[in-house]
């Protein structure tokens, strides 16, 4: 706990989750402290929401990444609630012009409603690029595998 009469983000640490600590800390000494308190802040009341609300809704296969639960309609703070979350991640790099972000990222993700409803999808990202047919081979195969890890999930 923190000494000092100011509170910092560290007070906050025991209500934060692993991703929320992991984000403050690296980007604490590129950012000003009360920034980080008010992410800490933001962040813990979230969490607290959260474990009010829908603590009894277990989590998702075994996110890497999970969003608060957030309403599905931004109109209506009432519900239906739902929270996003990705499963894993590939990167693939591709040819290009180096200005741009020359790589194809595939996601294996879902959305988990307030009901326990689950889906799941691939989301792929890439810029327009030209691929040789082994990137493009090399591309097909990664979706090949995210779509039977998606379908290994039901």
């Amino acid at each position: 706990m923190n000494t000092t009469n100011s509170p910092t983000w560290r007070d906050y640490a025991d209500q934060l989750t692993e991703q929320q600590i992991a984000f403050i800390t690296a980007y604490e000494n590129s950012h000003r402290d009360a920034d980080m308190l008010d992410y800490a802040i933001s962040h813990a009341k979230q969490n607290r929401h959260d474990r009010e609300h829908f603590g009894h809704i277990p989590t998702p296969d075994t996110p890497i990444r999970i969003s608060a639960w957030e309403p599905a309609d931004d109109d209506n703070t009432l519900g239906p609630w739902l929270r996003t979350y990705d499963l894993r991640d590939w990167i693939i790099d591709l040819p290009g012009e180096p200005e741009r972000a020359n790589r194809a990222d595939i996601t294996l993700a879902g959305t988990q409603h307030d009901d326990g409803r689950i889906e799941r999808w691939v989301i792929v990202e890439a810029h327009a690029v030209r691929m040789t047919g082994q990137k493009a081979r090399e591309l097909a195969a990664v979706l090949l595998e995210a779509v039977n890890a998606l379908d290994k999930l039901g």
